[in-house]
């Protein structure tokens, strides 16, 4: 996994920098966990209007990245534009130092030559309150966003995926461009099909925020809630599935889940995300009357248009208890006696998983050569009887685990 962090150092940020300086070890452990211990780190950040190269992408540089860390202060600016735009161009183009840009006002210190390997999962993550510095560099002008999304079709392109996450700093609240900065940086990370998180406006969570970033875009993993489910038949239960890389037509995504048996079913139904730039969906799982118990592994999916899939799974325990006739009154079908010319109803309660199913026969408990045909539900209602004549009945009770038989009925004939 190469990562590389593209952070906006200006005045405004100062407790993002904190932050990022507190949790840098739990911060590169969510990336070594989610590489398997295979590694690259860069660091590059936007103080001023500059561009400034603390740590460029290298074999084995972990220890590197928390001196690189180390190393960031807040500078100010010449205006609430940040040119973290910039900070892309000199990463995805290996840019040397010396470089000018935005009419001269911005300049790159330090050279950024690492190359994001080919077999890796190449990652920039992008970490600001401000829009984008564009072509001036100290104002936003219409169309300075442009820079932006040429580099996110830059990163789409050669197959890296470029994540936004944005800090709602009380100065972006104060400057009133809140909503714009948020556009941007979800239309940003739309285009790779990427990740966008929204952290709290003092930072506080920014630490969980870019481990989140970094396991979802480094296992393609979906969240569920909650991973297990117990259920019986006929029951149904929810999960609540986020897609954080969902792109930019959610009408082309495509959810499936599996893992049950066909009479088992799954439905998807998009629900209003909590999470901003993430995709929400309910799954609701309903066991079938057939689904046997057991464990039951349910991997959910999504296909993007791109051909992206991410993907996890639940755990579904199917809690089957097998049919059981109390001997109590008005549960077994009862003995009875009836008048010449007359009809019998008799009828059986059991207990147990639902999704029951019935087989009424003729003779005592346990014989099945006389099946009633079409005795299939809890009642059963005898044919006409002539004077003299008993008949017994049985009725065998099944569901998805089991089945279990009733006690023998007599219909008795007065004489």
């Amino acid at each position: 996994m190469d990562v590389v962090f593209v952070i906006d150092n200006t005045g405004s940020m100062t407790e993002v920098i904190a932050q990022v300086q507190q949790q840098v070890n739990d911060i590169a452990d969510a990336v070594t966990v989610s590489s398997g211990g295979d590694a690259q780190f860069g660091l590059v950040v936007a103080p001023s209007n500059d561009v400034v190269v603390l740590l460029d992408l290298a074999k084995d540089n972990r220890a590197a990245l928390t001196d690189a860390v180390a190393q960031m202060t807040t500078i100010g600016s010449c205006g609430e534009p940040a040119e973290w735009d910039q900070a892309l161009y000199t990463v995805l183009n290996n840019s040397a130092a010396g470089r000018t840009y935005a009419n001269g006002v911005g300049t790159q210190v330090g050279d950024f030559t690492g190359q994001f390997r080919a077999n890796a999962t190449k990652l920039i993550i992008v970490v600001t309150d401000a829009r984008p510095g564009g072509t001036t560099g100290c104002d936003y002008l219409p169309g300075d966003s442009s820079i932006a999304f040429a580099m996110a079709d830059n990163a789409r392109s050669r197959g890296i995926l470029l994540a936004t996450v944005f800090v709602p700093t009380s100065s972006a609240e104060a400057y009133g461009f809140i909503p714009t900065v948020r556009s941007v940086l979800q239309s940003t990370a739309a285009i790779t099909d990427s990740v966008f998180m929204e952290t709290k406006a003092d930072a506080s969570n920014l630490a969980n925020i870019l481990k989140e970033v970094i396991i979802t875009c480094g296992s393609g993993r979906l969240g569920l809630d909650p991973k297990e489910l117990v259920l019986d038949n006929g029951e149904t239960g929810t999960i609540h599935v986020t897609n954080y890389r969902p792109g930019s037509s959610l009408d082309a995504l495509t959810y499936r889940a599996s893992g049950l048996p066909e009479d088992s079913t799954f439905k998807f139904t998009r629900m209003t995300p909590q999470l901003v730039g993430t995709d929400l969906q309910s799954l609701d799982i309903t066991i079938g009357p057939d689904t046997p118990a057991g464990v039951y592994v349910v991997p959910v999916s999504v296909r993007a248009a791109s051909g992206r899939v991410s993907a996890d799974y639940v755990l579904v325990y199917v809690g089957c208890v097998p049919p059981m006739i109390l001997a109590t009154p008005g549960h077994q079908p009862e003995s009875t006696n009836i008048a010449a010319g007359m009809r019998a109803k008799l009828t059986v309660a059991p207990g147990g998983s639902p999704g029951f199913k019935y087989q009424w026969y003729r003779g005592h408990r346990g014989l099945t050569n006389f099946p009633v045909e079409g005795a299939n539900g809890p009642e059963f209602t005898t044919p006409v009887m002539t004077a003299g004549s008993s008949e017994e009945y049985w009725v065998r009770v099944s569901n998805a685990c089991g089945s279990t038989d009733s006690a023998t009925a007599t219909v008795s004939v007065n004489p």
